[in-house]
C-alpha cells in the first residue's frame, strides 16, 4: 500500500503548477526587462572598460586600475548568469540569440584591461586555458539551446536544420555566424596566449638574441654606431618571410623615416630589455661585444648635447612598449600577425564587422527572425526590444572599430609597417605609400 500523500502516478497539480507559473503567465514582459536590464548592464561595463582603459597608460592612478580590475570580473559573472536566466526561463524572446551573441563579443574585453603575467608558470597558462575552454563550451550550451531548447537528438537537429533552411531565416544564419566568429576569436587568442606566445616567447626572443650573438663577432671590425652597419639587434621574427628582421636591415632600407628608424630601435631595445630583465636570459658577452654596445650608446644615442632629447625619445618608447606588453593585446596581435603567413587575424577582425552590420540593418528592417521552436511562452518583440538590439550591436561595432583604429595608430603597427618594407608576406602591400 502507498504511503499517504504519495504520488505513484506522476499526476500533476495542475493548481499549483498554475499558482508556480503565474508570475510568468501574467507579467510576461518584466522577464524580457529584467534580461534587458542585465545587457544595458553589460554594455555599459565595456564601455567603462573601453573609455578608461584608454587612459590607463597615462595615469598612475590606483583607482583606476582597481575599477577595470573590478569590471572585469563583474563582466564575466553577469555573462554567466545573464545566459543562465535566458535559458532557464519559460519566457523566450526572439532576440536572445543577438544578445547571447553580443554578450560573448563583450567576454572578451577590451584591449587595455587584460594585463597578462608573462612571467608566470606555464602550468598556471594552461589551466587558464583549459577553464576558458570550459567556459566557451558553457557559451556554445547556452547559445544551442536558445536557438532550439528541445533536448539535442537527431530528430531535434533536423528540425534545427529545417528551421534554418526556411526562406526567412537568413538573419538567423548571419547572428549564429556571429556568434561562432567571436567566439572562435575569443577561443583562439586564449589559446595562442597561453599556448603559443607564452611557449615560444622565449624561442623568438632568443631568435633574436642568437641572430645578435652569432654576428657579434663577424661585425666587430666593420660595425659603425651611425650608420648601425653591424649592429643585429632582432626587431622582428617573421618565419615565413625570410626570418629575423635586424635593425641593421632597417636603418639600411631606403624610403623608411629617421623617426620610424628610431621607433625600430626603440623596440629592438625593448626586446632586449624584456630578454634580460624580466625573462634573464642573458647570453655570454664577448669583450668586442661589450664595446660595440659601448659605442652604440655613447657614440648613437648620445653624440652631442642637442641629441639628448631624440635619446630620451627613444627611451620613452621604449618604455612605452614594455608597458605595452604586461598590460594590452598589443604584443599578442603583434607577434600573431607577423608570425602567420596568411592575413588571419585580419580576416577575422573583418568577418565579425561586416556580421555586426549585416544583423544590425536585420534589426533597422524588424526582419530578425529567430522564433525558438515549441516555446513555452513566446514574447513578440517590441519596439524597445529593437532599439535596445541596436543600441549592442552599434556599442559592439564601436568597440571593434576603436580596436582596430587604436592598434593601426600605434607603435606597434609602425614597427609592422617597417619590417613589411624589409620582408614582406605575399599579401601584404607595399608600405611604401603610407
Amino acid at each position: 500500500m502507498d504511503p499517504p500523500g504519495s504520488n505513484p502516478d506522476g499526476v500533476v497539480n495542475m493548481t499549483r503548477a498554475m499558482q508556480a507559473l503565474s508570475p510568468w503567465l501574467n507579467h510576461p514582459r518584466r522577464t524580457i526587462a529584467q534580461v534587458e536590464g542585465l545587457m544595458l548592464t553589460a554594455a555599459a561595463l565595456l564601455l567603462i572598460q573601453l573609455f578608461l582603459g584608454f587612459y590607463r597608460r597615462r595615469c598612475r592612478n590606483s583607482f583606476l586600475s582597481t575599477v577595470l580590475r573590478a569590471s572585469s570580473k563583474i563582466m564575466e559573472a553577469l555573462i554567466i548568469y545573464t545566459l543562465g536566466t535566458m535559458q532557464s526561463s519559460p519566457i523566450k524572446n526572439s532576440l536572445y540569440p543577438v544578445w547571447a551573441a553580443f554578450l560573448v563579443m563583450a567576454s572578451a574585453g577590451t584591449t587595455a584591461v587584460q594585463d597578462y603575467d608573462f612571467c608566470g608558470s606555464f602550468y598556471n597558462k594552461y589551466m587558464e586555458g583549459f577553464v576558458d575552454l570550459i567556459k566557451y563550451g558553457f557559451y556554445v550550451t547556452m547559445f544551442r539551446l536558445l536557438i532550439d531548447p528541445n533536448p539535442y537528438t537527431l530528430k531535434a537537429a533536423l528540425g534545427l536544420k529545417w528551421h534554418l533552411k526556411n526562406s526567412r531565416a537568413s538573419s538567423s544564419r548571419c547572428v549564429v555566424a556571429l556568434f561562432f566568429f567571436a567566439l572562435v576569436t575569443k577561443g583562439i587568442e586564449s589559446c595562442l596566449l597561453a599556448l603559443l606566445v607564452y611557449k615560444r616567447k622565449s624561442n623568438l626572443f632568443t631568435q633574436a638574441g642568437e641572430a645578435e650573438e652569432g654576428t657579434a663577432n663577424n661585425s666587430t671590425t666593420r660595425s659603425h654606431p651611425r650608420s648601425m652597419n653591424g649592429y643585429e639587434y632582432g626587431v622582428c621574427y617573421r618565419p615565413c618571410g625570410g626570418g629575423v628582421v635586424t635593425i641593421a636591415q632597417i636603418w639600411d632600407s631606403l624610403g623608411i623615416s629617421t623617426s620610424l628608424k628610431d621607433l625600430c630601435l626603440s623596440y629592438a631595445l625593448f626586446v632586449q630589455l624584456i630578454h634580460r630583465r624580466f625573462f634573464c636570459r642573458v647570453h655570454p658577452m664577448a669583450a668586442s661585444s661589450v664595446t660595440r654596445d659601448h659605442d652604440f650608446v655613447f657614440k648613437k644615442l648620445l653624440p652631442s648635447e642637442r641629441d639628448f632629447e631624440r635619446a630620451f625619445r627613444i627611451v620613452e618608447a621604449e618604455l612605452g612598449f614594455c608597458y605595452d606588453f604586461f598590460f594590452t593585446k598589443y604584443y599578442y596581435t603583434f607577434v600573431i600577425t607577423n608570425l602567420l603567413p596568411v592575413p588571419f587575424l585580419q580576416s577575422l577582425a573583418l568577418a565579425k564587422i561586416t556580421l555586426i552590420l549585416t544583423v544590425g540593418v536585420f534589426a533597422v528592417r524588424n526582419s530578425l527572425v529567430l522564433e525558438t521552436p515549441n516555446p513555452i511562452i513566446q514574447v513578440r518583440i517590441s519596439r524597445a526590444d529593437y532599439i535596445i538590439t541596436l543600441l549592442l550591436l552599434v556599442i559592439a561595432l564601436i568597440v571593434e572599430l576603436v580596436h582596430a583604429a587604436f592598434y593601426l595608430a600605434s607603435d606597434w603597427a609602425q614597427v609592422s609597417l617597417a619590417t613589411m618594407y624589409v620582408k614582406r608576406y605575399w599579401y601584404e602591400i607595399s608600405p611604401s605609400i603610407f
